[in-house]
């Protein structure tokens, strides 16, 4: 998955951004809770909410974002500027495969227009 760093106005990395086109809320919960040394940090609601996920590593705290509830990017901001774990999950954010649950839901929406379009031809 291609993931975008980020700097905040003062120049430090502060977070991270990424398509959420084939990947859903419950998807990425899915794969920062299998990151090495990830933690999660209380109770995360997974509809309506920008801010719909809070896990730490090691003492370095991040939210999972995804800005108005409903947009095509997550972000994950650092508690902590320029820190190693931010960059420990971007790697591992790039180094997951797309989530099925995503891929599935893209195919559901999209069925009836394939159906439409190969009838078309008969």
């Amino acid at each position: 998955m291609k993931v975008i760093r980020h700097n905040d106005s003062n120049g430090d990395y502060r977070y991270i951004s990424f398509s959420n086109t084939f990947i859903s809320r419950i998807g990425i919960k899915r794969i920062l809770r299998r990151l090495p040394g990830s933690v999660e940090i209380g109770k995360s609601p997974v509809f309506g909410e920008c801010q719909f996920y809070k896990f730490k590593v090691n003492s370095v705290e991040f939210i999972v974002n995804e800005d108005w509830g409903d947009s095509s990017v997550f972000d994950i901001l650092s508690s902590k500027p320029n820190s190693k774990e931010l960059e420990e999950v971007a790697k591992y954010i790039e180094q997951t495969h797309l989530d099925p649950i995503g891929i599935a839901m893209w195919l559901v929406l999209l069925s009836p227009v394939i159906y439409f379009i190969y009838n078309l031809g008969v």
